[in-house]
């Protein structure tokens, strides 16, 4: 689940599958576009070991990057996770 607010000032939430994913950012194909700089919040199933959870992983990251994907109509948006 990612949550941030556009580039005009409208919250969205979003959930999709994050396909680059480090320890240090993550690069996001979103239907919304996000302000340059602007916080996201992105929320990570944890499925846990043997079964057991502890819950969602929540981290935080500023967006570094916007490109518009014009004929698949979304963003990719590439953020780096702060602590």
């Amino acid at each position: 689940m990612v949550t941030g607010f556009t580039d005009t000032g409208i919250a969205f939430e979003e959930e999709k599958v994050i396909r680059d994913l480090s320890l240090h950012g993550a690069l996001i194909y979103l239907d919304h576009s996000p302000r340059l700089q602007s916080e996201l919040q992105v929320q990570l199933d944890n499925p846990g070991i043997g079964g057991a959870t502890d819950g969602p992983l929540r981290l935080r990251g500023y967006v570094v990057r916007i490109e518009a994907e014009a004929e698949k109509d979304r963003t990719a948006v590439g953020i780096v996770f702060t602590e």
